[in-house]
């Protein structure tokens, strides 16, 4: 199982509805990020960057008020650095747990299952 699928599914678990794409590139094609409550992004995604994404999400219409978590395997400074600058709401290095990340979103969404 990918990452993206074991991040669905404990996701899921807790109650959110995620939506999943296969690059950065698929998600600006789908508009995914119109109406998102929070977007999950890894740094190293095939094509544009989770930061080139992440800097796409904040120039676009409402963007700067979604709350992005970057991800990533390679903790550089550079990496926090554009995080910080971008005004992510956490950046997670790999391996981490789904109670890590669940925690940020917590902070920011209430899962649909609350509704």
């Amino acid at each position: 199982m990918q990452l993206r699928e074991a991040l669905h599914s404990v996701l899921d678990a807790s109650g959110y509805r995620t939506l999943l794409y296969e690059s950065a590139e698929a998600a600006i094609d789908a508009d995914a990020f119109a109406g998102a409550r929070c977007v999950v992004l890894d740094v190293a995604l095939p094509g544009m960057s989770g930061v080139e994404l992440c800097e796409h999400i904040r120039g676009g219409q409402g963007g700067a008020e979604v709350p992005v978590i970057l991800m990533t395997a390679h903790d550089r400074r550079h990496l926090r650095e554009a995080a910080e600058e971008l005004g992510v709401l956490a950046f997670l290095v790999k391996p981490f747990s789904g109670r890590r990340l669940a925690f940020f979103i917590d902070h920011v969404v209430v899962p649909d299952s609350a509704h």
